[in-house]
């Protein structure tokens, strides 16, 4: 049983009316892109430097090409 209780769920894990739902903020990696874009030669471009002149896309690890990360400073 979780740690917290309310009348809907009387403490099982889960309970969308007591659990906390995670804050996200935007992946600083790829900012809130997803995607990492590099030339040819591996130098960092924009999204639309990729669209206009070409280059090299790639999903952002750190987000899984989500554009967004949870929160957990203050946990």
């Amino acid at each position: 049983m979780g740690g917290v209780m309310c009348d809907v769920c009387h403490g099982h894990s889960g309970c969308p009316a007591c659990s906390k739902e995670p804050d996200y903020v935007k992946c600083l990696d790829c900012d809130g892109e997803g995607y990492l874009f590099y030339t040819e030669e591996g130098d960092d471009i924009t999204r639309d430097d990729f669209y206009s002149s070409g280059g090299i896309i790639e999903k952002c690890t750190i987000c899984d090409g989500e554009g967004e990360i949870i929160d957990d400073r203050f946990e």
